[in-house]
Formats: C-alpha cells, structure tokens, sequence
C-alpha cells in the first residue's frame, strides 16, 4: 500500500473520525496491547482457543459458511432438510459437514455437496481442462 493512500474512504464523517480515534488509542497503547496479547497467549490462552475450536468445530465452520454465502443458520438447514440430509449430486448421506457449492460467476448457493461430489465439480467448472482430460482418456495424444 502507499504511504499517504486511506485504508477506506469513509462517507460519514463521524465514522472517519470514530475510525481515526481508534487508530490513535492503538498507537498511543500498542506496546501494552501486544504485552497483553502475548501474556495471554502464553498463560494457556492457545491452548483454550484450541480446545474450543475442537468441541465447537461444526458450530464454528457453519458460522463462517454462512457469513461467506450469505445463509442464515434457518436457511442452511432449510436446504439440509430439502436434501433429505444428503449429497445433491450422488444422492449419498453426508459423512462430514456437507460443502456448500456455488457459481463461481453469481456466487448464488445451488446446493449441498458431500466431499468428492464437490472436488468432481470443480474440475467439471473448467472447461477448457475438461475438454483435454477427454481427448487424453479417449486416446486422443498416445505415445507411439
């Protein structure tokens, strides 16, 4: 980033100015925010947040898949409940935490997918891959 350049444009002026305030209290108090932090971190506070992330994983990945496709906890298992608890495209139950498949070019949901089913999209997306992989299956480039 260059020097001079804000980090945002802000329209409203109280929130620059809330913004710029709390960029202050942070320099002004960096030395006894990091002190803290590190205390905190080497006084078992790792070790919680690992052991929180391992009894609330399902909870936690479910937070962030609806915070990045826009679900609400209400419409993911919605969608759950239309799929009768299984893949969109294999039809199997799920194993793990279902994967939520999207396009690429809207970002609109089309439905849960268990593991493989989702990687297989993912290459069947890239076309121009797809088309070399069937004319290399179908002998299209053999070794003489």
């Amino acid at each position: 980033m260059e020097s001079g350049k804000p980090r945002h444009v802000y329209t409203d002026p109280k929130q620059a100015h809330k913004a710029l305030l709390g960029r202050i209290r942070y320099h002004r108090n960096k030395d006894k925010m990091r002190a803290r932090q590190h205390e905190r971190y080497h006084n078992g506070g790792a070790k919680k947040q690992l052991q929180y992330y391992y009894e609330n994983k399902d909870k936690i990945s479910l937070r962030v898949r609806n915070r990045k496709h826009g679900f609400t906890p209400e419409q993911y298992a919605q969608l759950l409940s239309i799929q009768g608890g299984k893949c969109a495209i294999c039809g199997k139950s799920f194993t793990n935490t279902p994967m939520t498949d999207h396009d690429h070019g809207t970002g609109l949901v089309r439905g849960l997918l268990c593991e493989q089913c989702n990687l297989e999209i993912e290459i069947i997306e890239d076309r121009a891959w797809l088309d070399k992989a069937l004319k290399y299956v179908s002998g299209g480039d053999q070794i003489q």
